[in-house]
């Protein structure tokens, strides 16, 4: 027996890293703005850098400056929303008491869709934020989740999910949400493998750069060896062979990270 339907699902997830990474749900996003001192490309009518503006506008960054952080440290949590939708069709065959079901998912069309928040220390309230070491770190931090490289991974991974299997007793009929279920746990295990990529390189990010405080050996290099080959086997990305044709195209190599030339470390402002 063979079946054929049409679903569409969304789901949120989001990851909060630079010291000490957490995840929690992306509805907590509104809960992470202090209203009362949140901004985007302005604080105190100072306009932001032009070198920031392709990173706030592109990343849907918020910059927010609160009491619970100490003097010296700012965190840039990423929330990372997927709306997808799919056809799928399933094939049943009775045998021995048991129904197996393989379903195959195609025409997967998943959207991944980022936005941040830098929380900044209180005592950094004042125009002159745009010019220092600290800001200019969590924008870096930005620039790693930005990369378009993880969510073109994504996107390949959620195209690309292969028949899968399951059984029921006796010879019951698959119910759409048994079906749905399946597909829906492998989207969001391959959306949970970009996230940990991410927050691998959140990590990284700040080995290099002593959390912004130390002027990276070759800046440009270290963009550019993200979400490569050697990027994913050094962090046991668990999807490495089925992106493996995906790094050797043209079209992956041609991205491009979008971080700022210079190094936030080399700034007189702390």
């Amino acid at each position: 027996m063979q079946m054929h339907k049409r679903i569409s699902f969304f789901v949120s997830m989001m990851a909060c890293l630079c010291l000490a990474p957490s995840t929690a749900p992306a509805d907590e996003f509104e809960s992470r703005i202090n209203l009362e001192l949140a901004f985007r490309d302005a604080i105190l009518d100072k306009p932001a850098p032009s070198r920031l503006l392709p990173l706030i506008r592109e990343g849907e960054v918020t910059i927010t400056f609160v009491r619970d952080l100490p003097a010296t440290i700012g965190k840039t949590d990423f929330f990372l929303k997927m709306d997808w939708s799919y056809d799928y069709q399933y094939q049943t065959q009775v045998e021995n008491g048991v129904t197996n079901v393989s379903v195959t998912p195609s025409n997967i069309k998943p959207i991944p869709h980022l936005r941040h928040v830098i929380r900044m220390p209180v005592d950094f309230y004042r125009p002159e934020v745009w010019e220092s070491r600290l800001l200019g770190h969590e924008f870096d931090h930005v620039a790693v989740s930005l990369d378009p490289r993880p969510r073109a991974l994504l996107r390949h991974l959620c195209c690309h999910i292969p028949v899968y299997r399951f059984s029921l007793e006796g010879d019951a009929k698959p119910t759409d949400e048994q079906i749905r279920a399946g597909i829906n746990g492998e989207i969001k295990r391959r959306q949970s493998a970009i996230l940990d990529l991410i927050r691998a390189n959140y990590a990284t990010l700040d080995q290099v750069s002593l959390h912004g405080q130390s002027v990276m050996r070759d800046r440009k290099k270290y963009f550019d060896s993200l979400y490569t080959k050697l990027n994913l086997d050094a962090v046991e990305f668990a999807y490495q062979d089925e992106v493996e044709a995906l790094l050797e195209s043209e079209a992956y190599k041609s991205l491009r990270p979008c971080h700022v030339t210079e190094d936030p470390a080399t700034r007189p402002a702390r």
